[in-house]
């Protein structure tokens, strides 16, 4: 519990001590926020001197001392009354809603310029409270930044650098434990990876990943709201997975962007066009839909009473991809988030910065206006002295450190695992590429959600710098161009010094991580599992106890991109003319999927991108090619049903085509529409 107040009464005898604490077990902790403590006094001896000291900190900081020379049983208790009761010592901790928007566009937001985005409330809130527009995540993947809004530190600080693995998070120190100890309940609600909540220091809520969350309704928050609102004060940990994929908003939100106007960037071929726009309004109804959501629970707040007592806090976990580089990224449509705290009539309105702020500071800051204790050791400090007004100064320069979605077999270590370090000013963008990198499935580049035409191939030891004020979008790189080399030097050392200084060991570049479900021997090259026979096969295509056996089935809308040439580079005779490796492959971009099933243990997961070979090495159709001719009658840009499965034949697995369909326009969206699950989830 925070001590708001302290009452110091005589002690009766010498050095003894008496802490009034049982009526706290009864009462509202906001408003008794104070101990009574019977001390003997220092004065003169004989006689010792009774002394009675009553101190209550104000919202401001600020103290009031009663110091009464004689005392009785019914002066104490007056005492208590009035600290007990007091209006200030009520409004000393706020309720606290932290909001976290996920896979989430900066740009996406009324408050953020956007004019065809529907946000009102967060608008709302944003615009009456203060907003830090230029804001950085530790991470631009979900698992690694939520592991820092709980514990504060960066991702290699941490250990939770990955998406997927098998370390969990550390429960000391973590957000919601320090707000406990404060005297707050705790609830979590949506996207959490840290298995028991409990153990993190939650006291309640569900503690697991709910995709039902706001979509099917908030009745077990508001149930919370009803039990514990106006006896303990609140902390809501907010994560719906909105607007995360699947895009299935209902039709009230869809039907709000029908016709409106939304602006194509310069980087959106004209054949990606008509993509792009249904995905931004699908992307434009699900924040929609998070907006609503944030609307209801301020009205259960308002019929509460908590509403004028409440710190709002918003961000956003990482951006999405829409034709650009984002999650999974060192980009700022990955790694760039508004941050806004409102609390009506607490924090400054109207209020908005753009120097550079860490999402990392957003921890310290809700543990300072909570009351709580900062743990020593974090990587962030409290925002509170620019949101007073007492300074406009914050950090000079933003840093990150992109990694792998997927653990390595040894997920200890960062230094080996990191693929790029980025320094960020006001102006400037600077990314060191510490491993080869390409937007790419393969598991000979480390995996970023992109589109893979858009996203850059990267060598180890390669640099980027972008212009952020000529080149938002980070499109042309600079590095290496007349002028520059003085400002690469001076941010790469800074990238590097900003990596030691926070622990970060010496960088291991020896050996990229494996991506998951492969593994790698000691120079780096995939190894191969013998199988009986002789036959090699590829490790993550695991075999099955039966041949022939389908690990899993795609039923797709697909668009087709064209058509692309392959060549194999194997080392036997028969390469590259005769061993069937090489040839033109019909490329298609998974638009929605209709039905999908995995019943092996090794089953592809839902993909973006399927290939499938359509002629020879010297282009000559094949004749055995499902789907060859109906490839034959299509351009770009045309739909097609696309069926497939992902078999295992006893030796090597498959992919066989089982339908290519084409399909009108009309009828693919409408498929698409029903089915509500866009492609690579």
């Amino acid at each position: 519990m925070a001590r708001v107040g302290t009452i110091v009464c005589p002690c009766i005898g010498r050095d003894r001590r008496f802490f009034f604490n049982g009526l706290l077990d009864s009462l509202d902790p906001r408003s008794l926020a104070w101990e009574l403590k019977l001390v003997q006094d220092d004065g003169p001896s004989p006689p010792r001197r009774a002394l009675l000291i009553a101190s209550l900190r104000t919202p401001k900081g600020s103290y009031m001392h009663i110091k009464p020379r004689t005392l009785s049983v019914s002066c104490i208790l007056a005492a208590c009354a009035v600290l007990s009761f007091s209006p200030e010592a009520f409004a000393a901790q706020p309720n606290i809603v932290f909001i976290i928007s996920d896979d989430h566009d900066n740009e996406h937001l009324g408050f953020m310029g956007n004019e065809s985005v529907h946000t009102p409330n967060l608008d709302r809130l944003a615009n009456s409270g203060t907003v830090f527009s230029v804001a950085h995540l530790p991470m631009s993947r979900c698992h690694p930044t939520l592991a820092s809004f709980l514990s504060g530190r960066w991702p290699h600080q941490s250990g939770i650098y990955y998406n997927y693995g098998t370390k969990k998070l550390s429960t000391g120190n973590s957000l919601p434990a320090q707000l406990k100890k404060a005297g707050y309940a705790t609830y979590v609600e949506g996207k959490y990876w840290e298995g028991d909540p409990r153990e993190m220091g939650f006291t309640h809520g569900k503690g697991k990943t709910a995709r039902t969350f706001v979509r099917k309704g908030q009745d077990d928050l508001f149930s919370f709201i009803d039990e514990v609102g106006g006896k303990k004060p609140l902390f809501i940990w907010w994560a719906p997975l909105i607007p995360h994929t699947p895009h299935n908003p209902p039709k009230k939100y869809r039907d709000l962007f029908t016709d409106v106007k939304i602006p194509v960037p310069a980087y959106v071929s004209a054949g990606n066009q008509e993509t792009f726009l249904r995905k931004e309004r699908l992307s434009f109804a699900m924040e929609a839909w998070l907006d609503d959501g944030v609307g209801q629970l301020e009205m259960k707040l308002k019929e509460k009473g908590l509403y004028e007592n409440t710190l709002f806090v918003f961000l956003i976990d990482n951006g999405w991809c829409n034709g650009r580089p984002s999650k999974g990224s060192p980009f700022e449509k990955g790694v760039r988030t508004p941050v806004f705290f409102t609390w009506p009539g607490k924090v400054k309105g109207a209020q908005r910065f753009d120097c550079l702020t860490s999402t990392l500071d957003v921890f310290p800051t809700i543990l300072d206006y909570a009351g709580a204790e900062v743990p020593k050791g974090i990587a962030g400090k409290s925002l509170r002295p620019i949101i007073d007004g007492r300074t406009t100064k914050n950090r000079e320069v933003l840093f990150g450190a992109i990694y792998p979605a997927f653990a390595t077999k040894d997920d200890q270590r960062p230094e080996r695992d990191v693929y790029a370090i980025y320094a960020r000013d006001q102006r400037w963008k600077y990314i060191y590429y510490l491993q080869d990198v390409k937007a790419s499935r393969s598991g000979k580049y480390f995996r970023i959600q992109s589109i893979a035409t858009e996203f850059p191939t990267r060598k180890k030891g390669d640099e980027d710098l972008y212009d952020l004020d000529a080149d938002p979008l980070e499109l042309k790189s600079l590095a290496g161009k007349p002028g520059q080399a003085e400002r690469m030097k001076k941010m790469r050392a800074q990238a590097i010094k900003w990596w030691k200084d926070t622990g970060g060991k010496a960088f291991d570049t020896r050996s990229p991580p494996a991506a998951a479900g492969e593994s790698q021997s000691k120079g780096g090259k995939k190894n191969r599992r013998k199988k009986k026979g002789g036959k090699n096969k590829e490790a993550g295509d695991k075999p099955t106890e039966k041949a022939n056996q389908v690990l899993s089935r795609h039923v797709t809308v697909a668009m087709f991109k064209g058509k692309e040439y392959r060549l194999c580079r194997g080392r036997t005779s028969r390469c590259p003319k005769t061993c069937g490796q090489s040839g033109e492959f019909a490329v298609f971009s998974v638009e929605g999927y209709l039905e999908y099933e995995k019943p092996g243990k090794y089953g592809d997961p839902m993909k973006k991108t399927f290939r499938f070979q359509v002629s020879d090495f010297d282009k000559k159709p094949l004749s055995n090619s499902p789907g060859g001719k109906v490839v034959a009658s299509m351009k770009d840009g045309d739909y097609a049903r696309l069926e497939w499965n992902h078999e295992y034949d006893g030796s090597m697995p498959s992919r066989p085509v089982r339908l290519v369909r084409k399909i009108g326009k009309a009828e693919a969206l409408k498929l698409i529409e029903e089915a509500g699950k866009p492609g690579g989830q």
